[in-house]
């Protein structure tokens, strides 16, 4: 694909293409929702956008677009005390299997 001189004018096609990706963004919906919702094709949607991007009229998109998950805070630690008759009683604890005690 030839690359596009940034500042040109927009066509009428590329004006349309625009509003359809800003409205997507708008709406929070994926690419692929969006253009199944208007029966647009997806791949035109697709097209629009990288052809905009390289006439620097849309951002190009983030480099990283996941990131590293981390725990902060170990897991809690529990216990299980049900009351039986007769004096048993489960005890359920983090670090078990369930076991039975009578007393």
């Amino acid at each position: 694909m030839t690359r596009l001189e940034p500042g040109l004018p927009l066509t009428g096609g590329q004006r349309r293409w625009l509003h359809h990706l800003r409205a997507c963004e708008a709406e929070g919906q994926t690419t692929i929702a969006y253009a199944k919702a208007l029966g647009l094709k997806v791949s035109a949607l697709y097209t629009a956008r990288k052809t905009l991007v390289e006439m620097g009229v849309l951002p190009r998109p983030a480099a990283h677009r996941f990131q590293r998950a981390q725990v902060l805070s170990r897991p809690v630690q529990w216990q299980v005390q049900v009351h039986l008759p007769v004096n048993w009683r489960p005890i359920l604890t983090h670090e078990s299997h369930p076991i039975l005690t009578h007393p």
